[in-house]
């Protein structure tokens, strides 16, 4: 009726035609992945109440006071008052006055009958018999029109990011989402300051130890905790040794090509790394620490090769004396041989010979290449001729030394110094309390209790 109202208000003749379109569904929101009414959720027993009882569906068992009920039954049935439709049985009848009048009788209940009665019976159901038991007072319970239910739900437990405020590791403490407390703790144990460096890892520990799960159509994601070790709720490792290593193998590769810049950056990278890195056994602890030195090595190594670049031409002698003190770094043999190769010619070229030949003989006994062994012998038989020295060096290959991290200057051995408590960079005393310029994370001179590695219960 209404479409059809609507069609003669629009004073069109004929009704327009509906479209057919081919393959048409109907449109209906998905269905929910979870459906709430298969998860398993944990029952509570309880008792229901009369009420209760009364609006149980069909089907359901329900126990009812069977007394209760019979009494209310006996007394609908003896309840005979006009209610209702049926008072209209009460009119006058319009009967004449001189028939019989019929006096009511009133209904007695069943316990006044029994009494009253003419005939006793003939006791067939020896309900008179005495059971020799003394009247004793009934104790019943007081009816209640409810029962009172004591519900006690399940006790929350802890969750896995509480546990991982408990370690001693920085890196539970960022997988739980407490950056501050990680800092607390690094600042604690290395006398770690700065940690702009450390944010991209910080934010990629983070999100690889969650995931969400979509729910229904009209509620949030469900978020999910990921544990490598569902027992022992150990977070996911976004760093490992292995990975270390493999950044390692490519920052020997722009040492082996000359690109130091990027060589530091990654020795660097390495460094951010362990500080986050769980191990198991105390063989990997060690290596760790090897990892460590390492990098202090190279970077300590790659930035003097840079300076001797850079004061090439401007400084002929500071450039030869910072890559004298390069090749005293502990360096991979093939490295140690090219920081050698570069220095003896850096010596040549200034005619300090004596130098030289001490370059050369060093570069011999590694087993150098071809190239580099013709170069070394004729240095060494030009120089034997004529070891003389045209300028002197802040340099001494016989005292055992240490390069200074800022000053880039040896501090031989009994001369006062500070070193970082986490990569062991060396510095003289004026630089305590600035950050170390070789792993850019802790503070010079600043005592530390010792990086943690190992989670607790490992051996």
């Amino acid at each position: 009726e209404e479409a059809t109202s609507i069609l003669e208000a629009s004073e069109i003749e004929t009704a327009p035609e509906i479209p057919s379109i081919k393959n048409a569904e109907l449109l209906k929101p998905p269905a929910p992945i979870i459906r709430q009414s298969d998860t398993n959720w944990p029952l509570l027993t309880i008792t229901r109440s009369f009420f209760e009882g009364g609006f149980a569906p069909a089907g359901t068992t329900t126990t009812v006071n069977t007394t209760a009920v019979s009494a209310a039954l006996a007394l609908d049935d003896m309840t005979q008052e006009a209610v209702g439709d049926w008072g209209g049985d009460d009119e006058d009848l319009d009967l004449d006055d001189n028939e019989p009048t019929y006096k009511a009788k009133t209904i007695q209940p069943v316990s006044a009958i029994s009494a009253n009665a003419e005939h006793e019976g003939e006791g067939g159901w020896e309900d008179d018999l005495d059971l020799g038991i003394e009247d004793l007072p009934l104790n019943l319970p007081a009816q209640q029109s409810s029962v009172a239910v004591d519900i006690k739900l399940p006790t929350q437990g802890p969750s896995p990011q509480d546990s991982y405020l408990r370690s001693q590791l920085a890196v539970y403490h960022v997988a739980a989402g407490s950056f501050e407390s990680a800092m607390q703790l690094l600042n604690r144990q290395i006398a770690a300051v700065n940690f702009v460096p450390f944010k991209p890892l910080f934010l990629q520990i983070y999100a690889a130890g969650r995931t969400w799960v979509p729910a229904t159509a009209d509620t949030p994601p469900i978020l999910f905790t990921v544990f490598i070790d569902g027992e022992k709720k150990v977070p996911v490792p976004v760093v490992t040794i292995t990975s270390a290593i493999e950044t390692l193998q490519n920052a020997y590769a722009a040492v082996k090509n000359g690109g130091f810049s990027s060589a530091i950056t990654l020795f660097r990278q390495i460094l951010r790394e362990v500080v986050l890195i769980v191990v198991e056994k105390r063989s990997d602890v060690e290596e760790v620490n090897q990892l460590i030195g390492v990098c202090r090595e190279y970077i300590l190594g790659s930035r003097l090769g840079l300076l001797a670049l850079e004061t090439r031409e401007s400084d002929p002698k500071r450039s030869l004396e910072v890559a004298a003190y390069f090749t005293h770094c502990q360096l991979q043999p093939p490295h140690l041989q090219r920081s050698l190769h570069s220095a003896m010619l850096k010596a040549v070229k200034i005619k300090n010979m004596a130098t030289g030949l001490n370059f050369a003989r060093r570069l011999l006994e590694l087993g150098p290449t071809a190239d580099m062994g013709q170069q070394a012998r004729r240095v060494q038989q030009a120089a034997e001729r004529n070891s003389t020295d045209a300028f002197e060096l802040d340099y001494d290959q016989y005292n055992p030394f240490q390069v200074c991290g800022y000053s880039l200057t040896p501090i031989y051995t009994g001369t006062p110094n500070v070193k970082c408590v986490f990569c062991k960079t060396a510095y003289r005393n004026e630089y305590a309390g600035k950050l170390c310029a070789t792993c850019e994370i802790s503070s010079v001179g600043t005592e530390g209790t010792g990086l943690k590695l190992m989670a607790e219960g490992k051996h």
